[in-house]
């Protein structure tokens, strides 16, 4: 592991759709950390598992479905302030 201190512009995550829930249960706390100000989350679920959008404890704005798929746009300038 890289022991430097990196920050992103945006994150995108894909996680296996049935281990998902366990998955962002763990990453919600870390994803600000790995943040710049102003940026953006995506993360892709299956549609059945839209409750699984208010895990990311991030403003939500824009969602968007592709099949099955569901893509999710989350903002945290506000929570960097």
């Amino acid at each position: 592991m890289c022991a430097e201190k990196r920050t992103f512009d945006f994150i995108y995550l894909d996680p296996p759709w049935d281990r998902a829930e366990i998955l962002l249960k763990k990453l919600n706390p870390l994803l600000k950390k790995l943040m710049k100000k102003d940026s953006c989350i995506i993360l892709e679920l299956d549609e059945k598992q839209a409750k699984l959008a208010e895990w990311l404890s991030y403003d939500l704005y824009k969602t968007c479905h592709y099949g099955r798929a569901m893509l999710l746009f989350y903002n945290i300038s506000k929570l960097q302030e």
